[in-house]
Protein backbone atom coordinates (compact mmCIF):
# COMPACT_ATOMS: atom_id res chain seq x y z
CA UNK A 1 0.00 0.00 0.00
CA UNK A 2 1.13 3.26 -0.74
CA UNK A 3 1.58 5.26 2.60
CA UNK A 4 0.73 8.97 -0.40
CA UNK A 5 -2.28 7.67 -0.33
CA UNK A 6 -3.35 7.88 3.19
CA UNK A 7 -1.88 11.14 4.27
CA UNK A 8 -2.71 12.09 8.15
CA UNK A 9 -2.90 15.74 7.78
CA UNK A 10 -2.47 18.97 9.97
CA UNK A 11 -2.80 22.28 10.29
CA UNK A 12 -0.46 24.54 11.45
CA UNK A 13 -1.75 24.62 14.93
CA UNK A 14 -2.59 21.28 15.84
CA UNK A 15 1.02 20.01 14.42
CA UNK A 16 2.81 22.31 16.60
CA UNK A 17 -0.09 21.03 19.66
CA UNK A 18 1.12 17.32 18.72
CA UNK A 19 4.82 17.31 16.97
CA UNK A 20 6.28 15.38 19.63
CA UNK A 21 3.42 12.32 18.98
CA UNK A 22 3.66 13.05 15.49
CA UNK A 23 7.34 12.93 15.09
CA UNK A 24 7.27 9.62 17.10
CA UNK A 25 4.56 8.34 14.16
CA UNK A 26 6.79 9.20 11.23
CA UNK A 27 9.71 7.49 12.61
CA UNK A 28 8.24 4.38 13.77
CA UNK A 29 5.74 3.67 11.24
CA UNK A 30 7.56 5.45 8.27
CA UNK A 31 4.64 7.30 7.05
CA UNK A 32 4.87 10.78 5.90
CA UNK A 33 2.45 13.57 7.43
CA UNK A 34 0.90 16.80 5.50
CA UNK A 35 0.84 20.23 7.24
CA UNK A 36 -1.36 22.20 5.31
CA UNK A 37 -0.31 25.81 4.78
CA UNK A 38 -3.07 28.51 3.66
CA UNK A 39 -1.22 30.67 0.53
CA UNK A 40 -2.52 33.76 -1.10
CA UNK A 41 -0.86 32.59 -4.45
CA UNK A 42 -1.56 28.61 -4.05
CA UNK A 43 -4.77 28.33 -2.67
CA UNK A 44 -6.24 26.63 0.87
CA UNK A 45 -4.43 23.51 -0.11
CA UNK A 46 -1.03 24.09 -0.67
CA UNK A 47 1.55 22.13 1.94
CA UNK A 48 4.41 20.52 3.69
CA UNK A 49 4.96 16.75 4.00
CA UNK A 50 7.21 15.74 6.48
CA UNK A 51 8.96 12.38 6.03
CA UNK A 52 11.06 10.20 7.63
CA UNK A 53 15.02 10.36 6.48
CA UNK A 54 14.75 6.48 5.82
CA UNK A 55 11.88 7.49 3.36
CA UNK A 56 13.91 10.08 1.89
CA UNK A 57 17.61 7.95 1.20
CA UNK A 58 15.50 5.49 -0.79
CA UNK A 59 13.39 8.58 -2.63
CA UNK A 60 17.28 9.74 -3.61
CA UNK A 61 18.29 6.30 -4.09
CA UNK A 62 15.64 5.62 -6.65
CA UNK A 63 16.35 9.11 -8.42
CA UNK A 64 19.75 7.96 -8.65
CA UNK A 65 18.91 4.80 -9.80
CA UNK A 66 16.69 6.16 -12.70
CA UNK A 67 13.64 5.05 -11.26
CA UNK A 68 12.13 8.48 -10.14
Amino acid sequence: MDTMDTLDIYTPTNFRKNQANIFKSILSQNKPVEITIASEHLGPNDGIVAISKKRLRRIFKLKTNGSG
